[in-house]
């Protein structure tokens, strides 16, 4: 069952996923990064939660976070969103 079907992922998910564009629109991929990095970090604690440490890549064309598995397919990355 993908993540972004249960709610409280779901919540997670898309403010991950906003935070994410906004911070690519203000101050490119690489600061976008950093932040997904650190709000994946905090949210993983506060929650007490590991399975979102996997979605910690930003897909370079669209801005969709992803889990880096994704990549091994020989497909595009399936979106959360």
């Amino acid at each position: 069952m993908p993540r972004i079907t249960i709610p409280e992922d779901r919540e997670i998910i898309e403010k991950l996923q906003k935070e994410v564009d906004e911070n690519l629109k203000l101050n490119g991929y690489e600061f976008a990064k950093q932040e997904l990095t650190k709000s994946i970090k905090n949210i993983c604690h506060e929650k007490n939660i590991t399975w979102l440490k996997n979605y910690n890549q930003i897909e370079d064309d669209t801005g969709l976070i992803y889990f880096a598995k994704d990549l091994s397919t020989p497909r595009k990355p399936a979106p959360l969103v």
